[in-house]
């Protein structure tokens, strides 16, 4: 089910031996297992082998993230899956990479119709951002009505991002 991500994470299965194999080669840092654990992303246990492999091999998770995230052919719902892996693993040394999805309109997609305007890629790249670079905690962007965000995102930065933060009063660097 395409749903959009929580502000915890549930696993969508229950933890097993399988959970704990992946959680333990992460933390003894097995390098020779990464290429099988990044064929473990897209299935019930991707989680689990992103935490992994964010301990394993972070430059090449954190290349194929943002790959994700700037394919223009990928669908939005991946795009906002890795924009979400990015953020919750702080790789903030992408976060230059990430800037032109700020201009990316396109709608994400669900399972079922969510309440409130419709989140694009756009809005979940500002969240991310945000969040990467430690500012205060972004407000959500449903709270905004669409003009506002709209507004907001077509406003020119002086700087790169922060600029457009500052203008959906998700504050500054600290």
């Amino acid at each position: 089910m395409r749903l959009p991500p929580q502000r915890f994470v549930l696993p969508t299965h229950y933890y097993t031996l399988v959970d704990a194999l992946i959680e333990a080669l992460g933390d003894l840092g097995s390098a020779s297992a990464a290429d099988e654990l990044f064929k473990l992303r897209g299935t019930d246990y991707e989680a689990t082998a992103t935490r992994a492999l964010s301990k394993i091999a972070p430059e090449r998770l954190a290349t194929e993230l943002v790959a994700t995230a700037k394919d223009t052919k990928t669908d939005s719902y991946f795009h906002e899956r890795a924009l979400v892996s990015l953020r919750n693993l702080s790789l903030t040394n992408r976060v230059r990479d990430l800037a032109p999805l700020l201009d990316d309109v396109s709608p994400i997609i669900y399972s079922r119709p969510m309440p409130g305007p419709e989140w694009r890629v756009c809005d979940r790249a500002v969240i991310s951002i945000a969040t990467m670079l430690g500012w205060k905690q972004p407000v959500l962007l449903r709270c905004l009505r669409p003009e506002q965000r709209n507004r907001a995102h077509r406003r020119k930065p002086l700087r790169p991002t922060e600029p457009r933060m500052e203008e959906l009063g998700m504050g500054g660097p600290t």
